[in-house]
């Protein structure tokens, strides 16, 4: 079996691409992260964009939900039920169907994107 896949790129290479992108969904699934805004001038949200673009993997999807923006996404169920902070923007990621807890922090945000490995694990 190893050598009939092994040759299959010969066969062919148009489909390398989707072979790469299959691989690395495997290694790293990809996550939405919705990040709600009372309006798209607001000044808490430049920082949480900020901290999507230095955590966001290649798979991950970004939607930045603003009054302008909300009828557009609203069919997407990462969307639905996402609301902006009282006093600002707010952001939740979610992986695997699942939205962990808001949050309204660059600092925080940029934590849930790039989780620490466990004391003694080794990467790999």
């Amino acid at each position: 079996p190893a050598r009939r896949t092994a040759a299959s790129p010969r066969r062919s290479p148009g489909a390398a691409p989707s072979l790469v992108l299959a691989l690395l969904h495997r290694r790293a699934p990809g996550r939405e992260l919705v990040i709600v805004s009372p309006s798209a001038d607001h000044p808490s949200l430049p920082p949480l964009l900020a901290a999507a673009r230095a955590g966001l993997n290649p798979l991950d999807v970004l939607a930045v939900v603003t009054p302008e923006t909300a009828p557009d996404l609203a069919h997407l169920s990462a969307v639905r039920r996402k609301t902006a902070a009282p006093n600002g923007a707010r952001a939740y990621l979610c992986e695997r169907g699942a939205c962990g807890l808001p949050v309204t922090t660059a600092e925080r945000l940029l934590s849930q994107l790039t989780p620490q490995a466990p004391s003694g694990a080794s990467t790999p």
